[in-house]
């Protein structure tokens, strides 16, 4: 019971809508705290833990730290370092006059350089196939050489690209899309059981 619940609480923060009356933004200069915003650019880590800051790296005017509203969220952004993304939250008061923050509650994991759209979703097994089932509540067979590699993180939140797929090895289970994966990352890892 307590892993389906972990399951549903993951799936409902991808799914996560956005707030009204967010805008758009490519910096924070001149926006009052509390504003709700979306920005672009990619995730870095700086620092070891337990000193680590994670930053939003901006195209061309800098980098805005990050202040996750949650430790799941928080754990997510870090396993995305160094990739795109699109978050959302609430500008926060400057501590430094010179450093903008953003508290996080919401991000999209954008398409990786030379891949699709990231699926990102909940690793289970069934029948000994590896299944992700995405926040759509789409199910993907996973087939190919990564497929083990998959099917390792059971119970894990994970965004993987690559392409739909014709068929894998063994029967495919009802109601799914057979998928190849040609990349993938652990968000969250599998609670523990």
């Amino acid at each position: 019971m307590a892993r389906a619940a972990w399951i549903l609480t993951c799936l409902l923060l991808a799914a996560g809508p956005s707030h009204a009356g967010t805008r758009t933004v490519s910096t924070l200069d001149g926006l009052a705290p509390g504003t709700r915003v979306r920005m672009q650019g990619t995730i870095a880590v700086h620092g070891d833990t337990p000193l680590v800051v994670l930053v939003l790296r901006l195209k061309d005017t800098g980098e805005v730290t990050l202040k996750p509203h949650s430790p799941d969220l928080e754990q997510e952004l870090r396993n995305l370092d160094g990739l795109r993304v699109v978050v959302e939250g609430a500008v926060l008061p400057r501590l430094d006059p010179e450093i903008p923050r953003l508290e996080v509650d919401h991000y999209d994991m954008l398409a990786p350089p030379g891949a699709g759209d990231p699926i990102i979703g909940i690793v289970s097994t069934e029948n000994d196939a590896c299944i992700v089932t995405a926040g759509d509540g789409k199910r993907y067979w996973i087939a190919g050489d990564l497929a083990p590699a998959l099917c390792d993180h059971d119970g894990a939140r994970v965004w993987m690209v690559g392409k739909k797929s014709k068929s894998g090895h063994g029967a495919q289970p009802r109601g799914t899309t057979a998928f190849t994966p040609t990349g993938y990352g652990v968000l969250n890892p599998a609670p523990a059981r």
